[in-house]
């Protein structure tokens, strides 16, 4: 191995990717047939969310070794990301084919399975990579993953734990004992597991994010709604539709009730319907916002939080911070004007509060 391709191996081990990457091209002028550069080139892009221009590097290494096992693992995991299953498959089989007993192509079907929503064949195939190496820790936390997944909380526990024992450093496993006390309601375990994971992997992009997600949790009005949008995924389109256009139809339905009980003498009747649909409507909006629109607020708590404020990126931390800002004096703004009879002040509010609902709404967009 060359000494560039042992530095940018180290480079990459400390999930510098960027400076990985400009490395190989330097490497890759001088040695252009040398597989392992554009192997490694490609979980570079792969693991920074470039999986497309991954796809195309780890072609190129197919195409001066197509029987490269790195190659077509790496070229699997790219075609996959970008929604090419067919290929993705393909690649695999063609390790399995070469090599059967392949662990890591075992444990990399069991992840494409996952991200297609297959559980019960991810795990089948984590169980498969697992008989074929036991002592990884990274295949026993995935596998206490996709347990958790399935409802299996029980064994995703023990999965979690034993991957600890191989190795107590281990990040995934830590990662993954949070998220089961997470969803046991247990927030300060589910916190300290999170911050040892940042611990033994402070560049632990899922690490972080699940330690937001944790923060968030805790605000009950979040986890209410993130509930509500599990359940809602379990359910049949149609219903999910019905769901989503009922506010309309309930709100329409009750101004109509409302418009005949006037013309029959029936106010009261007419005003406790419309009262009830508008009701109805207005907790619709409500859960929306609260699902769409409440990370930028919730993030700028933990930002202003001196423990916490480390799981957020600097430029998201600076973000939320003023959202928050705008949030707190819109709303004080509103309820001064509302108060002193100033259509000015409200006007003001408003601007204010529409600007920072617009900051909110990009925020999620860049999250997701």
């Amino acid at each position: 191995m060359s000494t560039a391709l042992q530095k940018a191996n180290i480079l990459y081990e400390l999930e510098r990717f960027d400076e990985t990457i400009e490395l190989l091209n330097k490497a890759s002028a001088d040695s252009q047939t040398d597989v392992e550069i554009f192997v490694l080139m490609a979980w570079c892009y792969y693991r920074s969310q470039r999986a497309s221009i991954g796809f195309i590097v780890a072609s190129h290494a197919l195409s001066l070794e197509p029987e490269s096992i790195r190659a077509l693992i790496i070229h699997s995991a790219c075609a996959s990301f970008i929604g090419k299953y067919k290929l993705a498959t393909k690649s695999l089989d063609t390790v399995m084919a070469l090599e059967p007993d392949n662990d890591f192509a075992h444990y990399h079907r069991a992840f494409q399975f996952v991200k297609r929503g297959k559980h019960h064949e991810a795990l089948e195939s984590i169980n498969i990579a697992i008989s074929i190496e036991p002592n990884s820790p990274v295949y026993l936390a995935f596998q206490s993953q996709i347990q958790l997944i399935l409802g299996q909380n029980s064994e995703a526990r023990k999965s979690a734990l034993s991957a600890l024992k191989l190795n107590p450093e281990a990040a995934y496993g830590h990662l993954q004992l949070g998220r089961l006390q997470r969803g046991e309601g247990n927030f300060k375990g589910s916190v300290d597991s999170l911050i040892e994971a940042l611990r033994s992997n402070p560049n632990n992009r899922a690490a972080r994010n699940e330690l937001l997600e944790t923060y968030r949790c805790n605000f009950p009005p979040y986890g209410w709604a993130k509930k509500m949008e599990f359940s809602l995924g379990q359910l049949p389109y149609w219903k999910r539709a019905l769901f989503w256009i009922s506010p309309i139809l309930i709100v329409g339905i009750g101004i109509l009730i409302y418009s005949l009980s006037l013309f029959n003498g029936l106010m009261f009747i007419g005003q406790v319907v419309l009262g009830v649909a508008i009701s109805y409507g207005a907790l619709f909006i409500l859960i929306f916002a609260l699902n769409h629109f409440s990370f930028v607020f919730l993030d700028g708590m933990v930002a202003f939080n001196s423990k916490a404020s480390f799981a957020l990126p600097q430029e998201q931390r600076l973000l939320s911070k003023i959202s928050v800002a705008m949030l707190l004096s819109g709303t004080a703004l509103a309820i001064a004007g509302a108060l002193l009879h100033s259509v000015s002040l409200v006007a003001l509010s408003a601007a204010i509060l529409v600007c920072c609902f617009v900051i909110a709404y990009l925020y999620s967009l860049a999250l997701h």
